[in-house]
């Protein structure tokens, strides 16, 4: 909290205001010793094109002392500076949606990236293509075959797991998966596997006997001993 001394121009601190009297004050009082004026603070202005905002001077605004900002035109090298910053965004951005469309993740890190918003929503009358990731409720899907939407069938709808393969949450009760038997992770081709897991795929639950790294080998592939089938689903 500051307060203003209109007649020196000075600003000090409630503090250093109590200090320089030797006495304390009211906390928040409008007015210290008939000289000092509290400070009141306004908000920075919207940002604007070309321009920097700095704190300027303090100012009389309807009876009472505020602090001002002063609009200042950027430097050319300012104004190139934040040009870049907002390109390297921009450019950041577009890689990041790109390599998330590719590659193999988690269901936490899936989530993660679907709370993001780095997935576009599921829409209604769109033609999506097999292998295309998108997000619909906050759950994340990759699309198994081509398909024109419908409103009527959306994602989550019974009978669409053929189409859209959730890859956020477990297929058949909607919770995110932990790798317990209870919630396996759904397998995805290339993901990493950890041993002492359990996963889903093609209707069987498997426990992973080994981490496989990037695995491309799916349960079942045969003469691997690091898949052991567990049950039907």
């Amino acid at each position: 909290m500051e307060y203003y001394n209109p007649d020196t121009k000075e600003t000090l601190s409630y503090k250093e205001v109590c200090s320089f009297y030797n006495t304390s004050f009211p906390i928040a009082s409008e007015v210290l010793a008939e000289t000092w004026y509290k400070i009141h603070e306004t908000d920075l202005p919207t940002p604007e094109d070309g321009y920097r905002f700095e704190p300027g001077e303090v100012a009389l605004v309807d009876g009472k002392y505020v602090k001002t900002w002063e609009k200042i035109p950027l430097t050319a090298e300012e104004g190139e500076s934040l040009a870049q910053t907002a390109a390297l965004s921009v450019i950041s951005s577009s890689m990041a949606r790109s390599y998330i469309q590719k590659a193999s993740f988690g269901t936490e890190e899936f989530a993660l990236f679907a709370d993001a918003g780095l997935f576009d929503e599921w829409a209604p009358d769109v033609q999506y293509s097999k292998g295309f990731r998108l997000v619909c409720d906050g759950i994340v899907y990759e699309v198994q075959q081509d398909v024109l939407s419908v409103e009527s069938q959306p994602p989550f709808a019974a009978g669409m797991l053929a189409v859209y393969r959730p890859l956020s949450v477990d297929p058949e009760t909607g919770e995110e998966p932990d790798g317990s038997r209870e919630h396996p992770y759904a397998f995805i081709y290339g993901m990493d596997v950890k041993n002492g897991s359990y996963y889903s795929y093609e209707g069987k639950l498997w426990l992973a006997k080994a981490d496989l790294p990037a695995c491309v080998w799916v349960p079942g592939t045969e003469g691997l001993w690091q898949w052991e089938e567990v049950e039907t689903i």
